[in-house]
């Protein structure tokens, strides 16, 4: 009597596995084949009709996001609703931008595409530390704008200096603003000439020539003599000048 054994096909785990990787392989393959071509039909479709993709997918909501003071997100998002040009895939992001800019108010623009019909609109506004010059404002990153003057906010110092000198005066009045702290003062105008000379003017106080040389020098002087020993009457006085080699001038109100 002949005994029959049981024949079973093994194979081995690194072949099945060699087996499985190529036919997902072979998937992916196909189905970019069919993206391809559907892509392509797509694109022909879309050039034989003629249909603008501003009908296609066209944008049907602008949100406008950010901190305002000065602005208006609902007046934001109508101005920008009304410039936007094409559709969701076509729409001129650069340009939006461009036009948004031109508000006074806005420093910095972010426009970002979410799927599959708007656009969200991140907005910056200008922060004012002073006035500059007669009609313009200046913000902490030294941007001079000019917004309309209604807008402008009360009590700010007065700024002024030569085309191209805003850094150099923002930062001088900084170090001024710092310094007049620790004296419980505050300085209401700063001023850097035509001829280079820098004045700056305390609140309900007096004028502070320093001048065109040395200018470092003469403010240290003023807060390390001037100061400390005129501190109580100092605001009585109507100018202080430091243009001075080793000394100062201070002259008073008069009745």
């Amino acid at each position: 009597m002949t005994n029959h054994q049981d024949r079973r096909l093994t194979m081995d785990p690194i072949a099945t596995g060699d087996l499985v990787e190529m036919q997902v392989k072979h998937s992916k393959k196909h189905l970019l084949r069919i993206l391809i071509v559907a892509a392509c039909v797509g694109l022909a479709l879309y050039l034989w009709s003629g249909i603008p993709w501003s009908e296609i997918m066209p944008v049907k909501s602008v949100q406008v996001a950010g901190r305002f003071v000065h602005l208006s997100p609902a007046e934001l998002e109508k101005k920008a609703a009304n410039i936007i040009r094409g559709g969701f895939v076509t729409v001129n992001i650069a340009g939006v931008k461009r036009e948004l800019l031109k508000e006074a108010w806005i420093n910095e623009v972010a426009i970002r595409r979410v799927w599959p019909d708007s656009l969200m609109i991140f907005i910056t506004e200008h922060e004012p530390v002073a006035l500059w010059g007669s009609n313009a404002l200046i913000s902490a990153e030294a941007a001079v704008f000019s917004p309309e003057e209604a807008s402008f906010p009360p009590g700010l110092p007065f700024l002024s200096g030569p085309q191209s000198s805003e850094e150099a005066v923002l930062e001088k009045y900084k170090l001024l603003k710092t310094e007049l702290k620790r004296w419980d003062m505050e300085v209401e105008m700063l001023v850097l000439t035509e001829r280079r000379a820098w004045q700056f003017k305390l609140a309900d106080g007096p004028v502070v020539l320093l001048g065109r040389k040395d200018v470092e020098a003469r403010f240290k002087r003023f807060f390390s003599f001037a100061v400390p020993y005129q501190a109580d009457s100092l605001l009585q006085a109507k100018s202080v000048d430091m243009r001075y080699t080793n000394g100062f001038a201070v002259k008073w109100t008069t009745g």
